[in-house]
């Protein structure tokens, strides 16, 4: 298996894992009240670090509806743009900073915080990795962009005049505006390589001989 591919399987299974969090933290009425949430803070205060202690206790806890809001909104946002690969990177960096939180409210050196320094590291990999770009939307959204070669949103047509060896070929370049009202195109792909060869020296045949066509007329 591509790494690219293994590296998608590592952000979906990390999104279902995400969003099977942010789905029990539903079920159990995070997004209604905070008394869930509380119950865990107060449980892992006496081994939190320090300063991340005080922060809890003078700003979380306060305001503890809201925050259960936004831990359990946080996970749905991440698992979902993990599963269909959208937006990866910024899902990667949410993820992260959830488990970092989670890291310092368990205590940075817990046992019980090795699950946040994994998914933590998964987050990361997900996120320089640009994950996405492989069994993801991020991965049509990139492909739409780089097939786009003019403003419009439609793709450009080879000038069999300007490039003929890109345009039997197939690779081209977008065709500037006096390109395209000067000379014909002509979309055509040569598999093999002699008959390409041919069709190259009966176009350029053809355009020499035109002036003396219209010379003759005058």
């Amino acid at each position: 298996m591509a790494a690219a591919q293994a590296l998608a399987l590592l952000r979906i299974g990390l999104g279902v894992e995400f969003a099977l969090w942010a789905w029990t933290k539903t079920q159990d009425g995070w997004l209604a009240t905070g008394s869930g949430l509380e119950d865990v803070l107060v449980s892992y205060l006496p081994r939190s670090e320090q300063i991340y202690a005080t922060f809890l206790q003078s700003f979380v806890l306060p305001n503890i509806d809201a925050f259960a809001r936004l831990v359990t909104v946080g996970e749905w946002a991440v698992g979902l743009t993990l599963i269909f690969g959208l937006r990866t990177r910024l899902g990667s960096l949410v993820g992260m900073f959830l488990m970092a939180n989670f890291a310092l409210m368990r205590g940075l050196l817990d046992i019980s915080g090795s699950i946040d320094h994994l998914f933590f590291l998964a987050c990361l990999v997900c996120l320089i990795g640009s994950a996405g770009n492989t069994w993801g939307i991020d991965a049509l959204r990139r492909a739409r962009v780089q097939g786009l070669q003019r403003g419009d949103g439609r793709a450009a047509v080879p000038n069999a005049w300007a490039n003929p060896r890109a345009a039997l070929d197939g690779t081209h370049s977008a065709p500037n505006s006096s390109s395209l009202h000067s000379t014909p195109t002509i979309p055509i792909r040569i598999g093999w390589s002699r008959y390409g060869t041919l069709l190259e020296t009966v176009l350029f045949a053809r355009r020499s001989r035109t002036p003396a066509v219209e010379d003759r007329r005058i």
